[in-house]
């Protein structure tokens, strides 16, 4: 409710005194329209109530349907006190110098947050951030978005995407985490080589435990490479023949080691992208309208531009600037600029290999995201389709990479 006030009191309303027969009808007329109505007082042919100025003359359109004559019997508000604000230029003079405080202040950075963590500590992602040049009281004209999304992959290696976005004077970085392979077993426990993924292998040497696979075996995720048990062979462990008999009847002595090698496959990664023949593009014509509006908690008062946009098709930039939290309050006031950049729809016909080239970079882009970092890429091969005016390409990567990671025995 204060709010509300608040509110009608900067953009100036009116008591009005409505006299007629029927003066209530007014009163539903303007609610039917949407129009805001309070502090209605009704007594015998006669009513007052209040509305904001400026929506008096469509009142008074309506006060025709209903057959009623409206008079204004006192006006409220900032608007038509400015007389007495002009002459005091001390006020004046403090309100704009609190404008330019206000844009200042909003120009500026003054909380990072980290959305999107689940195990990853939120100070691992400021620190890295700080580094890359975001840090409360940086501007934000000065920050520059593609650095700190691609240098944060690089900064935090547990990031394998990072976003960020700026709200009035808050930056939020959004993050989503690799799924690491899991922690290696303490030297000494039991344990067996497994494949972390599926490949071709390309070279299996056992420095500790028993090889259970060979150079040229095509191996699934989580098939055991090299066996933490020894004493039995390969063949023995596999079930390929009986296990052996030791003189007197008795089975071989076997042990559980941790063990270790190397195990090195081709791996493949897949990527798909596509790109149109036939393409619509948004041209902009230089023609722009701007919207600015004050927002006072759930409130907006329009203090320049229209509420509907002037153009069919455009483009919408939206700069908020709000003041900046102290000691943990925040002022629920909040200008919005938006501007309106008109755009024409022109199509475009692209040619097959220009639409082959994009879609083949999205479908590289795609598979590489997969990628794990600093791995041998052997080839890249992509191939190509058109179809109902489209091009698709799907890519695949073929890297080099030690895929044999520990795992306690009996997990």
């Amino acid at each position: 409710m204060l709010v509300s006030r608040l509110i009608a009191y900067l953009i100036g309303y009116l008591t009005l005194r409505v006299e007629g027969q029927n003066p209530e009808r007014l009163v539903n007329l303007a609610i039917h329209e949407g129009l805001p109505v309070w502090q209605v007082e009704a007594g015998r042919h006669l009513l007052r109530m209040c509305v904001p100025a400026r929506y008096f003359r469509d009142l008074h359109h309506l006060a025709r349907k209903a057959r009623v004559m409206v008079h204004i019997e006192r006006r409220h508000g900032l608007p038509f006190g400015a007389h007495l604000v002009l002459r005091r230029q001390g006020l004046v003079i403090g309100f704009f110098l609190f404008l330019a405080g206000l844009y200042v202040l909003s120009s500026f950075i003054w909380t990072v947050e980290v959305s999107g963590l689940e195990t990853l500590p939120a100070d691992v992602v400021l620190q890295g951030a700080a580094r890359l040049g975001l840090r409360p009281g940086v501007l934000k004209r000065s920050v520059d978005y593609q650095r700190i999304q691609n240098g944060l992959v690089i900064e935090v290696r547990e990031v394998s995407w990072a976003g960020l976005e700026i709200h009035g004077t808050r930056a939020i970085i959004k993050v989503v985490e690799k799924t690491l392979p899991p922690a290696e077993p303490p030297a000494g426990t039991p344990s067996h080589v497994v494949a972390a993924k599926n490949g071709l292998l390309t070279e299996v040497m056992a420095l500790k435990g028993v090889a259970l696979v060979r150079r040229g075996q095509t191996v699934s995720q989580g098939q055991i490479l090299i066996s933490g048990l020894i004493g039995l062979s390969a063949e023995e462990q596999l079930g390929l023949v009986e296990p052996r008999k030791l003189p007197g009847g008795l089975p071989p002595q076997t042990a559980l080691v941790h063990a270790m090698g190397v195990i090195r496959a081709r791996v493949w990664y897949r990527g798909h992208g596509e790109a149109l023949l036939n393409r619509q593009l948004r041209k902009p014509t230089g023609q722009t309208a701007t919207r600015i509006l004050i927002k006072i908690g759930g409130q907006e008062i329009i203090i320049k531009g229209q509420g509907d946009v002037p153009f069919e098709e455009f483009d919408t930039e939206v700069v908020r600037r709000s003041l900046p939290v102290w000691r943990n309050i925040q002022i629920p006031v909040e200008v919005i600029v938006t501007t309106f950049h008109q755009v024409k729809l022109v199509e475009e016909a692209v040619g097959p290999e220009v639409a082959e080239q994009e879609a083949r970079e999205n479908a590289i882009v795609q598979a590489m995201t997969k990628v794990p970092p600093g791995v041998r890429i052997l080839g890249v091969n992509p191939t190509a389709t058109a179809k109902d005016e489209k091009v698709s390409v799907d890519v695949v990567i073929e890297t080099l990479e030690n895929i044999g990671v520990s795992e306690p025995v009996g997990r």
